[in-house]
């Protein structure tokens, strides 16, 4: 009985099989004769009052993030709708998002794509051509970051310089499959993944942007992700 207690999700459920393996070890004790009834007092009431603790108080099969529920149609849904709220770097500006695709090999697992339109408004940065921002929501982390760890390998590795034909990219900082930015002929590549989501920012002028403001960029879409994400969670 205690064992179920500790299976059964509902706490209700948990106290009637706690308050049974109660009754059941209690009828036990007093059905043996009186010299076992003696010896068995005390560890019945230490296994009662440990069982008490242990199957109500300490095992809660809701607490922790990892027996979460994420509803990733709910999460792709929330991230279309919008608005794109995250802090973005000097005169950038996000219009709304919108429904996308990708053709990429490594994304065939994903739920959705949502593209986030950008456009400078100052200086040489203008024109929603020059950036290219999207979120790609996936069924599990696990595939979120393998995505990311396909892409990290290709733009950081040799092979994937030869074929599009590229010098080797500037590693501006340290670079690792969860947050990556590099820097080619024509422009920046950044990359990452969080959760059930990869994101991905290209720009098309890298010149005109800075190391700080790409890095920015990208983090401010794996946040609008992550709070999406958020409001997608539901416990179990």
């Amino acid at each position: 009985m205690v064992v179920l207690a500790l299976a059964v999700a509902n706490d209700k459920l948990r106290i009637l099989f706690f308050a049974g393996a109660c009754l059941m070890a209690a009828a036990v004790v007093f059905v043996v004769p009186p010299h076992w009834r003696k010896r068995l007092g005390s560890p019945t009431a230490v296994f009662i009052a440990a069982a008490s603790a242990l199957s109500v108080f300490l095992v809660n099969p809701q607490a922790g993030s990892s027996d979460s529920k994420v509803d990733t149609r709910e999460m792709a849904n929330a991230l279309l709708v919008g608005p794109f709220d995250q802090r973005l770097p000097g005169t950038l500006t996000a219009d709304d998002p919108e429904a996308y695709g990708t053709r990429d090999a490594s994304a065939v697992s994903n739920i959705a794509v949502v593209k986030i339109p950008m456009e400078w408004h100052a200086g040489t940065k203008t024109g929603k051509s020059e950036t290219t921002a999207q979120v790609e929501v996936y069924p599990t982390p696990e595939a979120a970051a393998a995505r990311g760890r396909v892409q990290y390998g290709i733009f950081s590795g040799e092979t994937g310089r030869r074929e599009r034909g590229e010098t080797s990219p500037t590693r501006a900082s340290t670079q690792t499959p969860e947050s990556w930015c590099f820097y080619f002929n024509d422009g920046w590549k950044c990359g990452g993944y969080r959760g059930h989501a990869y994101a991905e920012t290209y720009y098309a002028s890298g010149g005109n942007v800075s190391y700080p403001d790409a890095q920015m960029v990208q983090s401010s879409l794996l946040a609008y992700a992550e709070s999406k994400e958020k409001l997608a969670t539901e416990p179990r």
